[in-house]
């Protein structure tokens, strides 16, 4: 998904007339994040959501990079740091979901591919939520992600 993500940014950016540092800046935070430079990742996408707070993959990758630090927390057996980060995962996931939700796609134009990305949002932040007030099992939920 991530791949895909990417190579359509790309080609996005280039017709709409982005500037080509913001698609390098994102194409560099999803490389940090592939390589596991999790706080390298953050930062990026951090950033590029500072200079567009409507760039919905930005949120979305940044979700991302904030819940494999989350397990990677837990599993030095910092829960309290690990709970914090995950909260942060969670809300820049459901940010991405209301700006895709919205129609504001900056990469994914087919409207099959839309449609799979949301279900995908709402499945994890479904299940999610349903396990936020419930410590176990959100310890449990952090050890799962890939």
């Amino acid at each position: 998904m991530i791949h895909q993500l990417t190579r359509l940014l790309v080609v996005c950016l280039l017709i709409v007339g982005c500037q080509p540092t913001t698609a390098s800046r994102y194409n560099r935070g999803v490389s940090e994040l592939q390589k596991g430079s999790l706080h390298e990742a953050t930062r990026i996408f951090t950033d590029l959501i500072h200079a567009n707070p409507r760039f919905g993959e930005a949120h979305f990758n940044l979700g991302s990079a904030l819940a494999r630090s989350a397990r990677l927390y837990q599993g030095m057996g910092q829960q309290e740091r690990a709970l914090k980060i995950f909260s942060r995962a969670i809300a820049s996931k459901k940010k991405a979901r209301d700006l895709f939700r919205r129609g504001d796609f900056f990469v994914v134009n087919d409207p099959h591919e839309r449609q799979s990305l949301l279900s995908h949002l709402d499945s994890i932040l479904e299940d999610w939520g349903t396990i936020r007030e419930k410590p176990l099992l959100i310890q449990q939920r952090i050890a799962s992600i890939r």
